[in-house]
C-alpha cells in the first residue's frame, strides 16, 4: 500500500519538462533611443532645479512659493507615503539654530 502511495506521488508530482516562458516584446535599445530619453531627463532636471532655486529665493512670497514648487512636482512621480511621513518628521523637528559665537580653539 506504501509503495502505491508513493509511486502516485513521483508520478503526479514530477513534471517532465518546465513550462517555455513567454516571448518577451522588443525594446529600443538603439543608442539614439537612450539618448533621448536621457536628454528628456537632464531637462526636467533642469526645470525642477530652476523651479526650486526661485522658491528658495522667493521664500518669503508664498505665492510664488506655491506656484514654483506645483512646477517642480509636476515633472516628480507621486511621492511614497513613507517618504512623505519622513519629510512631514524632519519639518516638524525644524527649528531655526541660535548663532553661537564661535568657539576659539586653543594654540
Amino acid at each position: 500500500m506504501r509503495s502505491l502511495l508513493v509511486i502516485a506521488l513521483c508520478l503526479t508530482g514530477c513534471s517532465t519538462s518546465p513550462d517555455p516562458l513567454p516571448k518577451q516584446p522588443d525594446a529600443p535599445t538603439s543608442e539614439g533611443i537612450v539618448a533621448t530619453v536621457g536628454k528628456q531627463w537632464d531637462i526636467a532636471d533642469q526645470k525642477v532645479a530652476a523651479s526650486v532655486t526661485i522658491a528658495r529665493e522667493n521664500a518669503d512670497r508664498p505665492d510664488i512659493v506655491r506656484s514654483e514648487t506645483t512646477v517642480a512636482l509636476s515633472f516628480l512621480p507621486e511621492a511614497q507615503p513613507g517618504e512623505l511621513a519622513l519629510a512631514r518628521a524632519r519639518a516638524g523637528h525644524h527649528r531655526p539654530r541660535e548663532r553661537r559665537p564661535p568657539r576659539h580653539r586653543p594654540l
